[in-house]
């Protein structure tokens, strides 16, 4: 039964070791698209990976088209995005909070105004440490946005990775396979119907 029915079981310790040294990782387009979206440290140490792993990785040649069809899209909306919110990152969204919540007293007596001026220097601190390492990330945001430096990085690492695309007959036989599941109703290709799972069980 567990053989038949394999997806329905938690793999062993073995087999999920084997499948560890073995297996083949086959990226989607969000998987590279996500390493232009994400922070300088994070991209490096996936890149890091991509690099150990590069002999097991296989990209489609549909990922491949849909990827590049966005290589320019993603970082500009990524700096964008950093741009707007260094643009719009203001000391007062946090200084105003702190304010009302220490000087707001219902006993007739009030926080000792000299520490609040205190405690609010320590946030201001904090802001200007923030506020530089945004800008830190808007300049690399933008650095590749103009070099697209992230985007032949990726190209170095993957370019022979490319698995080859489908023949016309390929396709037409793809089409042909999923037309007929569809209508059998068998996944994938069609979703799983409760109704007719609950009919099965009675019959």
């Amino acid at each position: 039964m567990r053989t038949k029915y394999s997806a329905y079981y938690r793999p062993r310790q073995e087999e999920l070791k084997e499948a560890s040294d073995t297996a083949l990782f086959v990226f989607d387009t969000n998987c590279l698209l996500d390493i232009l979206r994400i922070s300088p440290e994070l991209a490096k140490k996936t890149l890091g990976c991509i690099e150990k792993y590069k002999e097991r990785i296989r990209i489609p040649a549909h990922v491949d088209r849909e990827y590049h069809k966005h290589l320019f899209e993603i970082p500009a909306q990524v700096l964008a995005i950093a741009e707007n919110k260094k643009e719009t990152f203001s000391f007062s969204l946090i200084e105003k909070p702190i304010r009302e919540h220490f000087e707001k007293s219902g006993a007739g007596c009030q926080f000792p105004s000299d520490r609040l001026e205190k405690y609010l220097s320590v946030f201001r601190e904090i802001f200007d440490r923030t506020l530089t390492e945004m800008d830190k990330l808007v300049g690399y945001y933008r650095n590749n946005f103009e070099s697209h430096a992230m985007q032949t990085r990726i190209s170095d690492l993957l370019k022979d990775l490319i698995l080859p695309d489908f023949t016309p007959e390929e396709v037409a036989k793809i089409k042909e396979e999923g037309k007929d599941r569809y209508e059998r109703k068998i996944p994938p290709g069609y979703m799983d119907s409760p109704k007719a799972t609950e009919t099965d069980d009675n019959n």
